[in-house]
């Protein structure tokens, strides 16, 4: 197929995105190596819900809040409004199908299971991907400019999910769900903190919390080895110094992420 035809979808499969690329690049480019380029950042990719042997009829997109409404956690009483086709691959690491979106607020992709019930999109493996035609085309001008050096991803994702809302003003705003690359520039709201939920029911992010004490208490302490010798020194089990330190690593570790 000519590449023209293919500059006219809004979507192609990975097959049709190796040879879109390959025919602007001069350079044979498979399969294969899409799914790489797709895994590592180089070309955005998407993942499609399937038309067939899958329960549900696409994504469902839920606030944080929304997650733990107990009247919403069948995927029958979610409406069609909360439901998209496609979704921006890959997913963030740990983040079990969590994105963002253009006002920063964080958005939960579920899918349904065959009780009927939402669960959290963990594995995206498990479904297509897709490409945008406008996004290869920008990737392939990148990769054809003899001057060019640069840090991938360099293109990232734009044409992620969006609907429209009202804001505060009941004036009509559109959101849009962002590159997984992209979180940093949209920062514009913390983890939701469930302050009208049960706590029993909160999915409690402890990793970040016990970064954030450990930022409190960094002045007092100065050296996490302190902090740990003082804590393994009351005899807990599970929490002596070895583990007092892992916590810790972890903890610092899952900030990092957040940061990125």
């Amino acid at each position: 197929m000519a590449s023209k035809p293919l500059k006219l979808k809004k979507f192609i499969s990975e097959k049709e995105a190796a040879q879109l690329l390959s025919q602007l690049i001069s350079e044979v480019v498979s399969s294969e190596e899409m799914a790489d380029y797709a895994n590592s950042g180089v070309v955005p990719a998407y993942i499609s819900f399937p038309t067939t042997n899958h329960p549900g009829v696409g994504f469902y997109l839920l606030s944080q809040s929304d997650t733990y409404d107990k009247s919403i956690t069948d995927a029958p009483h979610c409406g069609d409004n909360c439901v998209t086709n496609y979704l921006p691959y890959p997913l963030r690491p740990n983040w079990e199908g969590m994105y963002k979106d253009t006002k920063g607020n964080f958005v939960q992709a579920n899918i349904e299971a065959a009780d009927g019930s939402l669960v959290r999109l963990k594995n995206a493996e498990h479904y297509p991907r897709i490409y945008s035609p406008s996004e290869i085309c920008k990737v392939a001008q990148i990769l054809n400019d003899p001057s060019s050096c640069p840090e991938w991803p360099a293109v990232t994702h734009a044409c992620g999910p969006f609907w429209s809302g009202f804001n505060n003003d009941h004036e009509v705003e559109n959101e849009q769900i962002v590159s997984p690359y992209d979180w940093a520039k949209y920062s514009g709201s913390e983890l939701p903190d469930g302050s009208n939920e049960d706590v029993s029911e909160r999915r409690v992010n402890w990793p970040l919390i016990v970064a954030a004490m450990w930022e409190e208490l960094r002045d007092e302490w100065k050296k996490q080895g302190t902090l740990a010798t003082k804590i393994g020194a009351r005899g807990w089990k599970g929490a002596r110094k070895d583990d007092v330190n892992h916590a810790l690593s972890k903890a610092n570790k899952a900030k990092e992420i957040v940061e990125q």
